[in-house]
């Protein structure tokens, strides 16, 4: 889908490793793939456990601090905003106090992605892999997400 566009774009097909999962820590900016019920998706971690989290003037502030969101710099997002005459890609939100055993996720396509601004915070056993390795296609390889 769209939601982590322009990071990862549809009809791409790459691997997640569950195994980066069991060996190392989930960190903030870590692109994470998400089992619900139905359906697994795809999105990127802005909030660890028990930290608060709030989008002010289209900026990332964590604990009261502000965290530089380098992947959103990019052509997509400048010109998004320039077309719909928009100040900001990321709406104003919370602040929200993360769960003890909780991750807050975010889609890098803020217009377009259903994630924790709606659900909340999601459990770390929902959390089945980490990092995307983009293999299709070709002339597209590339590891997404640390």
């Amino acid at each position: 889908g769209m939601s982590m566009y322009p990071s990862l774009n549809d009809h791409e097909l790459g691997l997640s490793s569950i195994i980066t999962l069991k060996t190392s820590k989930l960190s903030r900016f870590d692109i994470v793939v998400i089992r619900l019920a139905d359906k697994s998706i795809v999105k990127r971690i802005v909030g660890l456990p028990g930290e608060t989290i709030e989008y002010k003037d289209g900026s990332l502030y964590v604990n009261g601090k502000l965290e530089r969101e380098a992947f959103l710099e990019n052509d997509y997002v400048k010109q998004y905003l320039i077309d719909n005459e928009l100040n900001y890609f990321t709406q104003d939100f919370g602040p929200y106090k993360v769960a003890k055993d909780g991750y807050f996720v975010v889609g890098d396509n803020r217009i377009n992605s259903s994630d924790s601004r709606s659900k909340g915070s999601f459990a770390k056993d929902t959390i089945k892999s980490k990092s995307i390795f983009i293999l299709f296609p070709l002339n597209k390889i590339r590891l997404e997400g640390k």
